[in-house]
């Protein structure tokens, strides 16, 4: 009533799918369906095998979906059909999941993995640069309901913005004119997050010419160390 919105996993791996068809005696989608649970204010995560019905019950009811490729390639669970989805109108945004399945977290690495893992299963053509960078960015926006609010730059919009340092033989040439433009392409196939030199979070910057200005890295890499090697006494 308030305006919550809510993400849960959906339609993947196959040994849950199997799961709920035993229990319940249909899909994720169509079980979400009956309770009245598809709407523009749950997002699923992942949604990798979902048939054409259950396309055409996300469609109807704005339901938005983020894919994660890396993770999902990772973990052998699958290759969401967001070629399909898009076709329909289906919101999608991008995502990591987690650390723990997919170790980098890099927005660049995973617009990457989106594109490779598309031309894979539809052919070269499919998902050009421009439908990936809006994925990792406006598409977000539209999935939480914020279209407008963040994700872009433009009037009214939160200053949320990166520089990234295109002076590397990794992102050249780069050409932008009148009927061609490579930037976005190199930004999705060539681009890692060690290229960011600066990120501004809601007009503030937060890291400046690499440097985090919020905490001590060095603090936090000691930390990170220390409680990693506890993790890992425990449980090897």
């Amino acid at each position: 009533a308030r305006g919550e919105q809510i993400i849960l996993h959906a339609a993947e791996p196959t040994q849950r799918i199997r799961l709920v068809f035993e229990q319940f005696g249909t899909t994720t989608i169509r079980l979400l369906d009956r309770y009245g649970l598809l709407s523009p204010r749950v997002l699923l995560s992942h949604a990798l095998y979902v048939d054409e019905e259950e396309q055409q019950l996300l469609a109807r009811y704005g339901v938005p979906v983020i894919s994660s490729p890396t993770a999902e390639m990772k973990l052998s669970d699958g290759v969401a059909p967001i070629t399909d989805y898009l076709a329909l109108g289906i919101p999608v945004a991008l995502g990591t999941d987690c650390a723990v399945c997919n170790n980098s977290n890099d927005m660049f690495r995973e617009m990457r993995q989106l594109g490779l893992v598309q031309k894979l299963r539809r052919g070269a053509d499919a998902m050009p640069a421009e439908q990936i960078l809006r994925a990792a960015t406006s598409g977000g926006a539209r999935a939480l309901g914020a279209t407008g609010r963040f994700g872009t730059l433009a009037e009214g919009a939160a200053a949320d913005l990166i520089l990234v340092d295109t002076a590397n033989p990794r992102l050249q040439p780069l050409v932008h004119r009148d009927g061609y433009s490579n930037v976005v392409a190199n930004l999705v196939y060539a681009a890692t997050g060690q290229d960011v030199t600066d990120v501004m979070i809601r007009g503030r910057w937060v890291v400046r010419e690499r440097r985090l200005l919020t905490a001590d890295a060095d603090a936090l890499w000691e930390d990170l160390a220390r409680a990693a090697t506890a993790l890992y006494d425990q449980i090897l």
